[in-house]
């Protein structure tokens, strides 16, 4: 065999592994949930600054009070059910 020859199957080889790697990463499915949050505070120690103003809940003086905005996502390519929340969404609440 010739020089060319041998370069010419390891050329091919080469080319035919990265392509079939490009491929397989390609088909494969896969789930990735992503989530992100962020908390704003609305209060905090009370709202004894503001006259007249009172804040509670059930009859108990609120003295602080926070908001949270929650982003979720599938950056995969299989889907997600309801199902497999359960390890995100724990407790009282519920899915709707």
């Amino acid at each position: 065999m010739d020089f060319w020859s041998i370069m010419l199957a390891i050329i091919t080889t080469v080319v035919g592994i990265v392509a079939g790697w490009i491929i397989s990463v390609k088909l494969t499915k896969s789930k990735r949930p992503i989530w992100v949050w962020r908390v704003n505070q609305l209060f905090q120690k009370g709202v004894s600054t503001i006259p007249d103003l009172k804040l509670t809940y059930k009859e108990n003086a609120v003295r602080n009070l926070s908001s949270i905005f929650l982003a979720f996502w599938n950056d995969g390519k299989e889907t997600i059910t309801r199902d497999m929340l359960e390890m995100f969404l724990k407790g009282g609440y519920k899915w709707k």
